[in-house]
């Protein structure tokens, strides 16, 4: 028996060491990270109290390390939880727009400024990890501003190779409303075919990055395919780089039907949107 165990041990450690199938999961290299090394991404507690508990599966995901050295990415985390400033501001395509908005709240009193925060900083440590440069819009809830406009030009003046701006939406209905959808760039006065056509690739590879992870359908309410073209946002008119904004899902359905808080309400799916927001950045750069 003692012969046989021991066969069938160098027969596994031969196969493994063939065919690449040894996990690495429990070995941790004390040397510095290389183009063949891995990154086990994990997630950042949580700073706003979840509301409900989502039968979720979540799991650590292995990446190369450092995969995105060298990137600068913008992180939107829509509105924000102080006084709204005062004024307009012009957003393209000849509309001038109050320079932001409280956002939307569900009944229970979980706010949109507060939700999207606690994601982005969660996103920004996964990005961190991953060797991105993170530029953030907001750090806490308690602030006021920047207006809608300055969130973008932020970026433009970085020159970041990406930005998300992230929120969840506020409905008055069908009673069924769900789902996550992302608003994208239309070709207009003052905008490119360049942004537009890479932003809608951004798009393409969010939508099916955080619809695995999260397991949300697309909205059954707006946009086709989770997807939808505007023309009236800051975040689709003024960027200079690849842009989206994505809404999470529904936060608030004012009609008292459908949300989709089992995700967003849980510590559980925050760390399923994180990840599936990170996924969708580092698939959209890495094929760029």
């Amino acid at each position: 028996m003692r012969r046989a165990a021991t066969t069938q041990v160098i027969a596994a450690l031969l196969a493994c060491a063939l065919l690449g199938a040894c996990s690495s999961s429990s070995h941790r290299a004390a040397v510095a990270p290389s183009s063949t090394s891995t990154t086990h991404v994990t997630d950042t507690p949580s700073t706003v109290a979840p509301t409900t508990t989502a039968k979720i599966v979540t799991t650590t995901k292995s990446v190369p390390a450092r995969i995105l050295s060298g990137r600068t990415i913008a992180l939107d985390p829509g509105h924000n939880g102080g006084p709204v400033p005062p004024g307009t501001v012009y957003i393209g395509n000849g509309i001038r727009h109050p320079c932001d908005s409280t956002g939307t709240a569900n009944r229970g009193g979980l706010t949109e400024s507060a939700l999207v925060l606690d994601v982005a900083l969660r996103v920004r440590a996964r990005l961190e990890a991953l060797g991105a440069n993170v530029l953030m819009t907001r750090t806490n809830d308690t602030g006021s501003g920047p207006c809608i406009d300055q969130r973008v030009e932020m970026a433009n003046r970085a020159h970041v190779d990406v930005g998300l701006s992230i929120h969840a939406d506020g409905t008055e209905g069908p009673r069924n409303a769900g789902g996550f959808h992302i608003a994208v760039p239309v070709l207009i006065p003052g905008q490119t075919q360049a942004v537009v056509d890479s932003s809608r690739r951004f798009a393409l590879a969010m939508r099916a990055a955080y619809a695995a992870a999260t397991g949300l359908p697309v909205s059954n309410y707006l946009g086709v395919d989770g997807i939808l073209p505007r023309t009236d946002l800051a975040n689709t008119n003024l960027p200079n780089h690849p842009r989206v904004l994505l809404e999470l899902g529904v936060l608030n359905n004012a009609s008292g039907g459908h949300d989709d808080m089992a995700v967003l309400g849980s510590d559980a799916g925050r760390v399923a949107m994180s990840r599936g927001i990170v996924d969708g950045i580092v698939r959209f750069l890495t094929s760029s």
